[in-house]
């Protein structure tokens, strides 16, 4: 699925920066009712993925001063 079928890109790196990381492009806790969000948290599996520190400090070199992407200014 790319990113919640809102771009048809059939190459992930064809996917711009702002739509990736947009404001609208997951749903969020807040969106839901609160028996959802107990439901939620006492019943899904939780996990998260984490880079190592130097290879998020050369994403961020890459995304700001190499690219030219609307969400790096």
């Amino acid at each position: 699925m790319a990113l919640m079928h809102k771009s048809n890109a059939s190459n992930v790196l064809d996917i711009t920066a702002s739509l990736a990381h947009g404001p609208t492009m997951f749903n969020k806790l807040v969106n839901y009712t609160t028996p959802e969000v107990e439901r939620m948290l006492r019943n899904y599996t939780k996990f998260v993925f984490v880079r190592h520190p130097f290879e998020r400090l050369l994403s961020a070199y890459r995304n700001k001063l190499q690219q030219n992407y609307e969400s790096s200014k």
